[in-house]
């Protein structure tokens, strides 16, 4: 992948084409290649060029594979997932596909069943915010627990 992403960066860099590299957090071997590809192309560079970076946060903030030279040149966009009780929900509802509303041969039931399934799960997801206040310990409630219980 380095090397068809490099292809890309001097033609785009040469002809003004925009380039978007996807999850360069998962190639951490190759960031610092890509810091000095940048640094060169950005001399010839046609003003109508631009490249786009997109990478998910580390873990911890030690642990940050991106090039500080990169990170310092880039324009930093931060998009966090929707939360609440209505994003919950769609996420708890988006574990499904129409086979799994199929399977079962009183639908109308199982739909209402599996909806209120949902609710709960997505009920439970956001009193996670508060800790154990209500609860006895913390309970580790995931997608997994949603799908086991469907099944």
């Amino acid at each position: 992948q380095d090397v068809v992403a490099e292809k890309a960066l001097d033609i785009g860099s040469v002809e003004g084409h925009w380039i978007v590299l996807q999850n360069i957090h998962l190639v951490s071997r190759w960031l610092p290649a890509l810091e000095k590809k940048l640094e060169q192309t950005a001399e010839i560079a046609s003003e109508e060029f631009r490249v786009f970076l997109s990478a998910e946060p580390a873990p911890e903030p030690e642990g940050h594979a991106i090039p500080q030279g990169i990170l310092e040149s880039a324009i930093k966009i931060t998009n966090e997932a929707p939360t609440g009780m209505y994003a919950n929900l769609h996420k708890a509802l988006d574990n499904f596909d129409q086979d799994t509303l199929e399977r079962c041969s009183k639908e109308n039931e199982f739909k209402s069943i599996l909806f209120a399934l949902c609710y709960f799960h997505a009920v439970v997801a956001e009193r996670r915010k508060f800790g154990p206040i209500g609860w006895n310990r913390r309970y580790p409630f995931n997608n997994g627990d949603l799908t086991i219980s469907v099944d």
